[in-house]
């Protein structure tokens, strides 16, 4: 028997205090199916209140975030160069990205060699003017030609 009217309330309730992103809710949900399924429609009652107790003892248990959320401009400004630079594209999924986006971050004449989510606002700010500054050589150079 699939989840009640009340519990899948009571789960995006969850969902959203935790400000989890959609793929990060459909991982969460293959994972509490075994596999089975992404939607939190298919989630059985029983998935749901093991989904349900792990969502609560998320809240519970203050995280350190992943993504230090200060810089989450900068860090859509080298998104954006990024795909501008064709580094990244759109077919790619999100841990792709950002895998591509930390590779060339690390091999490329930068000053700061971290991972994009483990940078400062300092730190992305410098990283936001050297890629702007590789963007427009490039360019430049592409034009010449």
């Amino acid at each position: 028997m699939y989840r009640t009217l009340d519990q899948n309330k009571q789960i995006w309730k969850l969902i959203n205090q935790l400000k989890f992103s959609k793929e990060d809710v459909s991982m969460q949900v293959y994972s509490f199916t075994r596999n089975r399924s992404y939607s939190t429609k298919d989630l059985t009652i029983d998935e749901c209140k093991e989904y349900i107790a792990w969502l609560n003892n998320q809240i519970e248990k203050p995280k350190k975030p992943t993504v230090n959320y200060e810089g989450q401009n900068q860090r859509r400004q080298v998104f954006s160069i990024m795909y501008e630079l064709h580094v990244i594209h759109s077919d790619m999924s999100s841990a792709e990205k950002i895998t591509a986006i930390d590779n060339y971050i690390m091999n490329c004449k930068s000053t700061i060699h971290k991972h994009l989510n483990e940078m400062e606002i300092t730190e992305l700010q410098k990283t936001v003017y050297q890629l702007n500054r590789i963007k427009e050589n490039t360019l430049k150079n592409y034009s010449e030609v």
